[in-house]
Order: C-alpha cells, then sequence, then structure tokens
C-alpha cells in the first residue's frame, strides 16, 4: 500500500450530527444537572494541596462508569448510548484510515469549562502508561460560550465544537491539545476514550 501526502492532520477527524439531538438533550439535562467535582490531572501538577492546579486546568468533571450510574436508569441510558456512539465513531474512524484495531474498554467524562473561572486546559496528550488510550473524542453539547477554542498538534488546527459536533484523534503523544480559557458563558462538553 503506498500512502499519499499523509500528514498527522490527516488522523484528526470532525463528525457533524454525530449522535441523535435527544441524546444531547438528555446529557445535558441528566448529567449538568449532577454535581461535578474539580477536574484531574494526572501527573504532577497537582499544587501544595495536592490539588489539581488551576493553571494548568480549570473545569467540572463527571465521569460516568458501571460504578457512578448506580440505580439511575436515566444515567444508565446515557452511558448505553454513549457506549454505542464510541463503537461507532470507532469503527466508522478506523476504516476511515485503514487502521486494524478494536478497543476493549470505553471511558466517558462531562465536562464543564465556565467562563467565570476562565475554564481551560494547558496542552497536553491523553494516553499515560495507567491507561493505553488509543483514541480521543470530544463531543460538544452545547453551543453558548465564546472561547474555549480546542487547539489539535498546534495553534493553527482549532475547533470551536459546536452541538452535536465530534473531534476524533489518537491518543498518543504526538497528538497534544489544549483548551483554551472560555470568554463567556458556558462550555460543555463530552471526552470519550478507546482503550
Amino acid at each position: 500500500m503506498k500512502i499519499k501526502h499523509l500528514n498527522l492532520t490527516s488522523y484528526v477527524k470532525k463528525y457533524d450530527n454525530a449522535c441523535s439531538p435527544l441524546l444531547i438533550k438528555t446529557i445535558n439535562d441528566i448529567i449538568y444537572d449532577a454535581p461535578m467535582q474539580d477536574a484531574e490531572v494526572i501527573g504532577d501538577e497537582n499544587d501544595k494541596d495536592g490539588l489539581v492546579s488551576k493553571k494548568t486546568r480549570n473545569a467540572k468533571q463527571l465521569s460516568l462508569t458501571d460504578k457512578t450510574i448506580g440505580t439511575s436508569v436515566a444515567k444508565r441510558i446515557i452511558y448505553n448510548d454513549v457506549s454505542r456512539l464510541i463503537k461507532k465513531i470507532e469503527s466508522q474512524y478506523i476504516q476511515e484510515l485503514g487502521l486494524a484495531y478494536n478497543a476493549k474498554e470505553y471511558t466517558m467524562e462531562f465536562l464543564r469549562y465556565d467562563s467565570k473561572t476562565k475554564g481551560h486546559f494547558v496542552w497536553h496528550s491523553d494516553a499515560y502508561a495507567d491507561a493505553p488510550r488509543q483514541l480521543t473524542m470530544l463531543l460538544g453539547l452545547n453551543d453558548a460560550y465564546t472561547g474555549g477554542t480546542l487547539k489539535v498538534l498546534n495553534d493553527d488546527y482549532s475547533f470551536k465544537l459546536k452541538a452535536n459536533e465530534l473531534i476524533c484523534f489518537p491518543s498518543n503523544f504526538m497528538f497534544p491539545h489544549t483548551v483554551e480559557p472560555v470568554e463567556t458563558g458556558v462550555r460543555k462538553v463530552a471526552v470519550f476514550w478507546t482503550l
């Protein structure tokens, strides 16, 4: 097989209308009504009290797993629908790029970046030894914000995630990305990883 003009941006894919608008609405109604905790960072970026430095990452998060769903039927439905979405996008992505792998596991987080706190996340990549993530997927859940631009690879490759727009790229060190500070409103985004 001969590869022509392949560069790293070829591995960053955007999918419009990634899922049903009803799933977006349900996520916004159920997940963003639940309590969220300060978003974490893997590594040494903690401040003297052991908390994530707000200079590195300033966001709220809710992870959705079998353990955190509890008895909530609504959260179980969201979890199942999002799992199907991850599988669909993963399949489409690997088919488009001619890749050969299948994830064994999926993880999902729902993030809130608020303009009141200049919500942001500095340049980073998503794969590390304890979580060998393969693909990163970011699903926009709303449009009512300014700033909060997602940049992948470099300052020239950027996205203002809109509701129901999904960006997918490898999680490894070759795909650093950042979220610039949110200037107005609240940026809501779901992040999914395949492992």
